[in-house]
């Protein structure tokens, strides 16, 4: 047991409550004033920070006449191509050509 508010508390604050390791036992992210910042670049620093760091919000939107998932892509995430990413947030639409004015969609940000 670590004695209160010795110097061995502060080390083991910092060495593990502020870092995330490997299996190894290396440093792969650090806490830094609240921040968590790359020491190492692995696919498990880049996997811990998409389990930790919270998803954006999603943007409401109504679609107006003759919209659709490519347009509104291009619109919110200047990028047409990525129209899936639309369409996997909104499962109730089917087609992504078949929008009507008026249906109620979420949009990634």
């Amino acid at each position: 047991m670590i004695p209160k508010g010795s110097r061995y508390e502060e080390a083991e604050t910092h060495s593990v409550l502020k870092h995330f390791y490997d299996q190894y036992g290396h440093p792969i992210l650090e806490d830094v004033e609240g921040n968590l910042r790359f020491v190492q670049s692995s696919a498990d620093a880049t996997y811990l920070l998409n389990i930790l760091l919270p998803s954006p919000p999603q943007a409401e939107y109504y679609a107006k006449a003759e919209e659709h998932f490519p347009f509104l892509a291009y619109k919110f995430l200047d990028d047409s191509t990525r129209w899936w990413e639309v369409a996997e947030v909104n499962p109730k639409i089917w087609y992504p050509l078949d929008l009507m004015m008026g249906d109620y969609l979420r949009i990634p940000s």
